[in-house]
């Protein structure tokens, strides 16, 4: 039950960023398609005014319109600022006899002219209480009349609203108006939805009847940016032309016309197509056209003081509709554009040229389905590509990606005039990266927690704690290591397997029950626990951790497994289904080079190590049956240790040929037994033992059989000697004694078992 609830929160935890994912991706594809036609998305459109620097609108070098400057020249021939209107009527006339074919007066007429006779009246007449200055006053020519008459002479078109710019976020209302004149025969009684502004001042019927009223009210972005173009607006109740639409109404001798509407978010109607003559332009939501503003400003400039004074010439101004402005160094007049600043009239004159051109930046509506679609996709191309690949390689490919995004966006930018946002799909790509990573990173950390917890029982707590740690797992990376080796086996003699063949669980309840108390003593020592299959068990000394004693560990741990059996095989005798039931352990013990590290995966996992050392370890375990002692030892475990534990050299030995070297005698080791601590070392009796045994194997060696022999006899008197090691030297010693050999020996007897 353990296991399936690890499994379980192991599942939750995997499944957290893919939830966590869906959701941020479902928000974000919400957001794109609400989104989608709001002006305040700066990001969105700053992308765009990217792709319009990158692929700016190639103009003819033509233009249809011609800038007439009120400048500081222009001042000082008429006087300053402001003009009355008879001046401005002068202005008109004189820009008509150089050559102009229609007027745009981007300078507001609304409200009563400042100087003309009617303000002067009331504000030098009242103020000096003199009815003769009234009736002079009365007398002068009414400036609006002149205004009228000169604006009524060829195509024209002025404005009725501030001509500064709007900046900053204007958040214009929407009231039902009509369109009059601007509506086509079917929709010409239809109310659509318009944006407002309400005019500065009254405009006079004179206007009304001569000119075409139009409305200068510039709308920038939340950024103070200026990009689109409303062509209707409702000023005080009427609707009237934006003053681009009357400027390009003029240019191309047509009248806009709506020919289409669409239903709004709130039940409204608004206009959806706008016709210029053959020209069709389609409107976004909200009744704008998006501009696409050249790179550099096309249209030229002329001093109204040069067009005043005649000296116009080279035909600037034939054939051009004039737009007079105000020198945007006098006025402060400019407006911010996604291709740098621009002076007032030279914005007006771009956005009527982007109205002839009639190939307007296009945004509709389904393109806000597209890209929310395209979030949900590329989100799940991001995950599959992080998740199959991962690290550098999935980087590279999410990167490619966001470079396919961009150039697909530019791409229908450039050749199709479509505004399509990149930034969300390359948002829900981050994403899906992110979660793919998170969710490789979480899959990667459980199958990491799998395997430490595969290693619980098989490392030792000193080692487990530093897995807990900050870089703990390195700990866990492969290595090539000196370590000691402790190889041993669990058996239970055939006489005793047959005495409990009617209850066989309990021979396999011992070797387990004798593995798991051998696995508690290693573990206890600082060891690693490594089984091996049936009754095997490998413990390991100086790793994972290093250990600078751990050939003295490898020693006290054979003893103390040793101490265990004596435990074990008291437990067995207490119960009467196991009593005189042994289980017998033989340990080899070798140290030298391996390599170790885990060798398994998932709660599979297990601590190993490979190499010759754990084979020597192995083969001297198989001695413990030959010779009688349970541990037996190497060479280099009995130099490094001797002084401390109590040995006896038992043989000299040859292993199993190598066999690329068939031919070749391989070199004899000696192989030791590890028979006691530093106590028995210094005990009476085995320090006897020992003596004894020295004299014996240099007699043997040297051989002289007949003290040989006689050691023998004494050493079988003394206590623990009962072990097969001395039953095989007796053996030798009586066969070598009966041949007429007398000359020493270098190495043991053919009966030396081999590896």
């Amino acid at each position: 039950m353990g296991r399936s609830f690890a499994s379980s929160r192991g599942s939750m935890k995997l499944a957290a960023p893919l939830f966590g994912f869906i959701l941020a991706l479902s928000v974000l594809s919400l957001v794109t398609l609400s989104g989608a036609q709001s002006t305040d998305a700066v990001l969105r459109e700053r992308v765009f005014d990217v792709f319009e620097r990158l692929a700016p609108v190639k103009r003819p070098p033509a233009s249809a319109f011609h800038i007439v400057t009120i400048d500081a020249d222009a001042e000082e021939i008429v006087g300053p600022w402001p003009w009355p209107r008879s001046s401005l009527a002068r202005l008109i006339t004189a820009t008509e006899e150089a050559g102009a074919r229609g007027i745009v007066l981007a300078e507001a007429i609304n409200g009563p002219d400042p100087l003309g006779a009617n303000a002067l009246d009331q504000f030098w007449g009242v103020a000096v209480n003199d009815d003769g200055l009234s009736e002079a006053l009365r007398k002068l020519p009414d400036t609006d009349l002149m205004l009228r008459d000169a604006l009524a002479s060829l195509p024209s078109a002025a404005s009725i609203a501030p001509a500064t710019a709007v900046r900053g976020r204007a958040r214009l209302n929407s009231i039902t108006a009509r369109l009059g004149d601007h509506a086509s025969d079917d929709l010409s009684e239809r109310a659509l939805e318009l944006p407002t502004r309400a005019a500065t001042g009254p405009v006079s019927n004179l206007f009304d009847q001569s000119t075409a009223l139009a409305a200068t009210s510039i709308v920038t972005d939340a950024d103070g940016r200026y990009r689109r173009l409303q062509p209707f607006w409702s000023i005080n109740g009427e609707a009237r032309p934006s003053l681009p639409l009357a400027a390009a109404e003029i240019a191309l001798g047509v009248d806009a016309r709506i020919t289409d509407i669409a239903n709004t978010a709130f039940g409204g109607e608004e206009p959806a197509v706008l016709s210029l003559g053959p020209r069709r332009l389609d409107l976004s939501p909200g009744n704008a056209v998006r501009l696409r503003m050249n790179g550099a400003p096309l249209v030229g400039s002329t001093s109204a003081s040069a067009v005043l004074s005649g000296r116009a010439t080279g035909g600037v101004l034939l054939e051009k509709v004039a737009i007079i402005a105000r020198d945007p160094a006098l006025s402060g007049t400019i407006i911010e554009t996604p291709n740098g600043p621009r002076a007032f009239a030279q914005t007006i004159a771009d956005a009527a040229f982007h109205l002839i051109d009639g190939r307007p930046l296009s945004r509709p509506g389904w393109v806000g389905y597209l890209e929310a679609i395209t979030v949900m996709l590329i989100g799940a191309i991001a995950i599959m590509i992080t998740q199959a690949l991962g690290g550098a390689r999935a980087a590279l490919a999410v990167s490619i990606v966001l470079i396919a995004i961009f150039a697909s966006a530019f791409a229908a930018f450039h050749y199709s005039a479509l505004l399509i946002d990149p930034l969300p799909a390359t948002a829900a790509a981050f994403l899906g990266a992110f979660a793919g990573s998170s969710g490789r990173r979480t899959e990667q950390k459980l199958a990491d927690e799998a395997s430490v917890a595969g290693l619980y029982g098989v490392l030792p707590p000193a080692a487990m704690s530093a897995l807990d740690q900050k870089h703990g797992h390195t700990i866990l990376n492969g290595a090539r290591r000196d370590i000691s080796v402790l190889s041993c086996e669990l058996r239970i003699l055939d006489d005793d397997i047959e005495r409990l063949h009617a209850h066989p669980e309990d021979a396999t309840a011992m070797i387990a029950t004798a593995s798991n108390a051998l696995r508690r003593v290693i573990l206890d020592t600082g060891g690693v626990a490594d089984q091996s299959d049936g009754g095997k068990v490998h413990a390991y000394y100086n790793a994972p951790l290093e250990s600078a004693d751990y050939r003295e560990a490898a020693c006290a741990n054979a003893l103390r497994l040793i101490e265990s059996m004596d435990k074990i095989n008291g437990e067995l005798d207490a119960s009467t289904r196991t009593r005189g039931v042994q289980v017998h352990l033989a340990i080899g013990v070798a140290t030298g080079p391996c390599l170790v590290g885990p060798m398994g995966h998932g709660r599979s996992n297990r601590y190993s190590a490979i190499g010759p050392t754990v084979e020597r370890a192995a083969f001297l375990r198989k001695q413990a049956l030959r010779y009688g002692p349970a541990i037996i030892c190497d060479e280099t475990i009995f130099r490094e240790t001797h002084h401390k534990y109590a040995f006896l050299e038992l043989d000299r030995i040859r292993p199993l040929r190598n066999l690329a070297e068939e031919d070749a005698e391989p070199t004899r080791f000696t192989i030791y037994a590890l028979v006691g601590n530093p106590f028995v070392k210094s005990s009476k009796g085995f320090r006897a033992l020992d003596e004894a045994h020295r004299q014996l194997l240099a007699a043997y060696r040297n051989g002289d059989w007949i003290s040989a022999g006689s050691l023998i006899k004494k050493i079988r008197k003394l206590p623990g000697t009962a072990i097969p090691l001395f039953d095989i030297y007796e053996k030798r010693i009586a066969r070598m004694s009966k041949s007429t050999t007398k000359a020493p020996i270098s190495r043991d007897s053919d009966d030396t078992p081999n590896a």
